[in-house]
């Protein structure tokens, strides 16, 4: 339990590291990828599959894991259709922002749900710990004692907080941004129904069970 527990909080990312990943590395990879796209270079192909013999699997200074470029790489030609069937008159770079900015909703939720499941683990390692075969009080001295996870886990909640609040202010600035764009209207609609429910669909349908 305590391995699982270890495992999922090494996917919990600090708040400086996903801004990291959304200034500079997805944005520097991508205009990497729109570049070999124009030029027809397939060098940089071949050095991105060079490093999947990497085995530390740790975040980089950029926010990116190793062979996350891979990944990105695919997500990214995947939706190249958008921009021929975008809202007209909007450019590459606009739609490269909306892009990143849904992609950054999809990981900080994801972000909620693993810190939700370290929570939710917790108790149950330390219910097993409780009827763990050994001294008395040795769960609590050998283990580290409740203080050190207390501390822990407010330090989960608080980023929690934080992820919400988060989606909470980039929902309000979306939805004030598409009320003046001079768009088609049912675009505008549907993207404004779009962006007033997806928090709180989230918070109900996810948050709120787990």
């Amino acid at each position: 339990m305590n391995d699982l527990i270890t495992f999922v909080e090494s996917l919990v990312l600090p708040i400086s590291l996903m801004d990291k990943k959304y200034k500079d590395g997805l944005p520097s990879c991508i205009s990497l990828i729109d570049i070999e796209d124009h030029s027809g270079n397939d060098a940089s192909k071949i050095k991105i599959k060079r490093k999947r013999n990497t085995k530390k699997m740790k975040p980089g200074k950029n926010g990116l894991y190793p062979n996350e470029d891979e990944i990105i790489r695919k997500w990214w030609i995947s939706h190249e259709d958008d921009f021929e069937v975008g809202v007209p008159g909007r450019t590459r770079e606009d739609l490269t922002k909306s892009r990143l900015a849904h992609l950054r909703i999809r990981e900080t939720q994801l972000q909620l749900i693993l810190i939700l499941e370290v929570l939710a683990l917790k108790p149950l390692a330390s219910a097993v710990e409780d009827v763990a075969p050994g001294l008395p009080g040795e769960s609590q001295d050998v283990l580290g004692g409740k203080i050190p996870k207390l501390k822990k886990a407010e330090t989960l909640a608080v980023l929690m907080d934080v992820h919400i609040d988060r989606l909470c202010i980039w929902q309000s600035l979306s939805s004030e941004s598409t009320k003046t764009e001079t768009t088609d209207s049912q675009i505008t609609a549907n993207t404004n129904k779009h962006t007033e429910n997806i928090t709180r669909d989230f918070c109900v349908d996810i948050v709120a069970p787990l």
